[in-house]
């Protein structure tokens, strides 16, 4: 035999399945990228919170005035808070299923409720009712 030759006796015929696509050499294998896990934001939460408060401000300040006699005042305001309170229910609502600030968008979602002239008035009016009758 000669250097380059290579005695072949098998002791065991083992079948092979080669892929078409072989495995890149142990040199060239790149490392894992290494996933960061990004916190999510609170901003719905906090921006659903906040539209909450001033909501229930302007509300608060639209009674005072129309216990004062600015009506007029008072109903733009009134229907500011309309607005706002549902606008932060939205945000709220988003931010409580994305779970983007869960904690204060379940606060601003009941605020908003609580905020919201019209939703407030059927309130007081059903437990008025329920009170007098």
């Amino acid at each position: 035999m000669s250097q380059g030759d290579i005695e072949h006796v098998p002791l065991k015929v083992v079948p092979m399945y080669v892929d078409e696509e072989a495995p890149a050499p142990v040199d060239e294998v790149q490392p894992p990228e290494i996933q960061v896990e990004r916190k999510r934001t609170a901003i719905p939460g906090i921006v659903s919170l906040a539209l909450a408060i001033i909501a229930a401000v302007l509300q608060g300040v639209a009674i005072a005035l129309a216990t004062a006699g600015g009506y007029g005042t008072a109903s733009i305001l009134a229907y500011a808070a309309i607005v706002g309170s549902i606008v932060a229910f939205v945000v709220a609502l988003v931010a409580v299923i994305a779970n983007l600030g869960r904690r204060t968008g379940v606060a601003g979602l009941v605020l908003a409720i609580v905020a919201n002239p019209v939703v407030l008035l059927g309130v007081l009016g059903w437990v008025g009712g329920r009170l007098v009758g």
